[in-house]
Parts: structure tokens; sequence; C-alpha cells
């Protein structure tokens, strides 16, 4: 057999490969890589095998790619990686495999829009994800291209067991609940404005998060450092802020009129 026609045989492996692992046979995975099949071929999506087996929630086609050194790191033309799908999915046995194989290293790769596999998680409403990502060491405060934070993503998405996994996490680094997207948004101003089934829910939550009174003015000892005056009865005549950043925080939560101001 000359060279081109062996490297022709090889290429039909590797496609051969892509089908197996998007089928999620294992049998024909490890047949296909003993004859040599490129485990790391990408087809026109810059898709490798293992991305396929991913995307499919297929665990012993992982298992098998992983074996013969398959890049766990690789990433497609949207610079998604096999991590990145696995989250879509919610499929935590292929993660263990892939953060397994990356020793950890690759829990918060990023994809060309700059999210987390945690991202992910957290727009497609896998709490339970949510919890591995973060035991793992997830960052949970990462910023994508709109620089929204997973809560933010959560809050959108209207994933009230993800927004209450996330703000009620305490091991190492919490949610910042104060934390201000591209459009200036607060996590709890995107759950006002965002018109699911969980808003109020959520909207609910997180005012009890940030200590807020039902009318939605600060308590005197609240997280967010902020106070309020009230003079004769009249009601809040203005809001002293401990910080101007937590000015965003409080646009949403005002009476219409009611006098900002920054002291410092």
């Amino acid at each position: 057999i000359n060279s081109q026609s062996l490297f022709k045989l090889l290429l039909d492996y590797s496609k051969a490969l892509h089908l197996a692992a998007e089928a999620g046979n294992p049998a024909m995975v490890e047949l296909l890589l003993n004859f040599n099949a490129d485990s790391n071929a990408t087809d026109k999506e810059k898709k490798t095998p293992l991305h396929l087996a991913a995307m499919g929630g297929h665990l012993n086609a992982v298992k098998a790619l992983l074996a013969k050194k398959s890049r766990f790191g690789a990433k497609d033309m949207d610079g998604c990686t096999s991590m990145h799908y696995a989250a879509i999915n919610g499929n935590v046995e292929i993660l263990q495999a892939l953060l397994a194989a990356g020793k950890n290293k690759n829990i918060d790769d990023k994809n060309i829009w700059r999210k987390t596999p945690l991202h992910l998680a957290a727009e497609h409403g896998h709490s339970d994800l949510i919890h591995f990502f973060l035991s793992n060491g997830s960052a949970i405060n990462a910023l994508d291209n709109n620089k929204d934070t997973p809560l933010h993503c959560a809050c959108r998405a209207g994933h009230f067991n993800c927004v209450s996994t996330l703000v009620s996490w305490s091991q190492g680094g919490k949610a910042n609940l104060q934390a201000t997207n591209s459009l200036k948004k607060t996590p709890l101003q995107v759950a006002e404005s965002s018109p699911t089934e969980s808003q109020a829910q959520i909207v609910t939550l997180l005012k009890k998060k940030m200590r807020l009174t039902e009318a939605g003015l600060p308590s005197p000892a609240s997280t967010l450092g902020f106070y309020s005056e009230h003079r004769g009865g009249m009601g809040p005549s203005s809001l002293l802020l401990l910080k101007p950043t937590h000015l965003p925080a409080c646009n949403s939560m005002l009476p219409t009129g009611t006098r900002q101001s920054w002291k410092g």
C-alpha cells in the first residue's frame, strides 16, 4: 500500500471515529483507535470525536477516547471544549471524567463568548452541576463577554434552583450580588426584567439575601452597606451609600423620586 492510499485509509478511519463517537458506540470507537484513527481529528466545525461523544452524553465513548490521549482541552470553532457541552447537557459523570483527565485545570475554560462551563450550567438550569463545579474550584464570579456572572445567567433564564445554589454557596468565594454587567444591571435587576415563571421567587430570594425590607428599602444592618434616613415619619429623604458601587444595586428598589447621594 502506498503512502497516499494509507493516508486516505487513515482519514476514513478518522471520519468513522467521529461517527462512532457521535453514535455512542464504545466498541467501534476502541476498534478504530486500535487501527490508529486520529482521536484528535477535527470536522468542519473543528469538533473532535471527544466533543461529539460529550455532546451526546456517551460516557463510555468519552472514557475510551480519553484513554487514547484525546485532548480534553481541544476547542471547536466556537471555542467550546468538551466540558462546555457536558455542562449544557448536565452530564456530571462525563464532567468528572474530563476533569480527572485535566486534573481540574480545565474547569474554567472559556469559549469565544468567555463563558465557563459554570455559566452554561447556570443558563441551562443544572443546579446539581453548579454545586459540582463550585466544589471543584470553579470561579463563582467569572465574567463573560457581557460581564455577566453565572448568577446573572441563572436570573435571566429564570432557574430558581440555580440561583438558590449560587447565592447559598459559602465555601470559599461567594456570589457577588452587587456585580453589574455591561448594561449596569445587577442580578436582581436582571431577574426583575426577566419575564419567567420563577421571576417572583427569584426576586424575593435575592432581596432576602440582600436583607431588604418588604418595602424594598435596606435595613440598617444591610450587607449592602447602606442605610436610610427617616425624618418626621415622612419616609426616606435620602439614601446614604457607603460605596458608590452600591448605587446600581439600589436603582430598581427605590421609590420614585427618592434621592440617592454618595457621601464618602
